[in-house]
């Protein structure tokens, strides 16, 4: 992964959130939300944020 591809600890938490599903605990701030989207991590839909295949797949990668 290359350093732009890098997530800071805010947007590992975010990335995180989101994966987990169900309904949103916490508020994503917008940089970050912008960030993971445009990193293909994930997607606004109807419902709400969704990790995307690629997001699910980095949470599992980096398991803590």
């Amino acid at each position: 992964m290359d350093d732009k591809n890098k997530l800071t600890s805010a947007e590992e938490e975010a990335l995180r959130e989101v994966a987990r599903g169900g309904l949103m605990q916490k508020v994503i701030p917008a940089e970050i939300e912008d960030r993971l989207i445009k990193l293909g991590y994930i997607e606004q839909e109807l419902g709400g944020l969704v990790a995307t295949a690629e997001g699910q797949l980095w949470v599992m990668k980096h398991r803590p």
